[in-house]
């Protein structure tokens, strides 16, 4: 149901917003996170106000995390992260939302603010269609093997605008048991660095040369994936995604995947075949997850990808440990495996975290 609003009126509303853009620009972006994290905890759940249709909703996660590398000359290193983000939705009438969201992420250091979801779009009861920094659509079939909050879900080399990108357009579309997704990119971030060479004296001329780099930019990128619910707990996925540059050859990534989901076991796996800029792979990666009891289970994971340009096979496996206190509040604990690299060298890492989602 609509929680009480925090403002008595629409005109009350409006004055503080005025009043706290002023003030805005006095504060931190921390300092921003701080106090929506705080307003939200003045409303019931994550909605802060709504009223004549207009609705605020705050959520996010703080996740404590430390995580142990072999490799790594520190050993343990505190990797911890936050997530806030606000969705701000306006009926315009015949069951139409506008809605806005924006989604960020700080790290442990304090120093690097990372956006992850910037995007103002339409929402009807079962399709949706945004413009901005949204999701891919690819991420609706590697969601099949990506359970874990710590590993997993690394295997597949997806093109960037089907992950995650600015300037894309996202369409959703909700039919009965059939989900589909489509993204279209207008390109202009960077793909990939193609040459690079520093400053330097030529030993032959004598001349000096200036740093050079060479990169390439994307100039569109395309994608479409679909998900149906069978019954009897299965699941069927498959997408395909493509993307294209000023230079060089194209990227692209199709996956097919099934699930199986009981109230206690969840299997899964996608096989992926695509290329990396010329490069060509292919792969899959398993997921399954046991739930012992309603706080305790346990995830494994398993991914191979056989990629061109390496000498062997990509192969990582790992499991994890969940304690979950309540729906919001989970501890974990897991261990990953890399037995290959793609070159021969192996690597074991670990992690443990807590993890409260409001």
């Amino acid at each position: 149901g609509i929680g009480t609003p925090i403002l008595a009126s629409p005109t009350d509303f409006t004055a503080s917003v005025i009043d706290f853009s002023i003030s805005l620009t006095r504060l931190t972006p921390w300092s921003c996170a701080i106090f929506i994290a705080a307003a939200s905890t003045g409303a019931n759940a994550a909605q802060v106000y709504e009223q004549d249709g207009f609705g605020i909703n705050v959520g996010g996660r703080v996740e404590a995390r430390g995580q142990y590398q072999s490799e790594d000359v520190h050993k343990t290193n505190d990797i911890s992260r936050a997530r806030l983000h606000i969705k701000v939705t306006q009926d315009i009438g015949k069951d139409v939302d506008a809605v806005g969201y924006l989604e960020q992420e700080y790290n442990a250091s304090g120093e690097n603010i990372l956006p992850k979801h910037m995007y103002v779009g339409f929402a009807t009861e079962n399709n949706e269609i945004y413009y901005g920094q949204t999701d891919g659509a690819l991420e609706l079939t590697t969601d099949y093997t990506d359970i874990m909050n710590t590993y997993g879900g690394d295997g597949n080399i997806k093109p960037l605008t089907a992950d995650r990108a600015k300037n894309s357009i996202l369409a959703i579309s909700h039919l009965g048991d059939l989900t589909l997704r489509t993204h279209v990119n207008f390109g202009g971030e960077d793909g990939k660095v193609l040459f690079h060479e520093d400053a330097h004296v030529d030993s032959k001329t004598g001349k000096f040369v200036p740093e050079s780099t060479l990169k390439q930019t994307i100039d569109t990128g395309y994608g479409a994936a679909a998900s149906y619910e069978i019954g009897a707990g299965f699941g069927l996925t498959g997408a395909y995604a493509i993307e294209t540059y000023d230079i060089g050859k194209d990227s692209t990534d199709g996956i097919v995947g099934i699930k199986w989901d009981s109230e206690s076991i969840y299997l899964s796996g996608i096989g992926y075949d695509g290329s990396d800029k010329g490069d060509d792979f292919k792969g899959y990666e398993t997921a399954a997850r046991f739930k012992a009891t309603n706080e305790i289970s346990f995830v494994a994971t398993y991914t191979m990808l056989d990629k061109d340009s390496a000498t062997e096979n990509v192969e990582h496996s790992a499991i994890e440990m969940n304690y979950n206190f309540t729906p919001n509040f989970v501890t974990y604990a897991a261990y990953q495996e890399v037995l290959n690299d793609g070159t021969g060298n192996t690597a074991n890492n670990a992690m443990l975290g807590a993890k409260l989602t409001f």
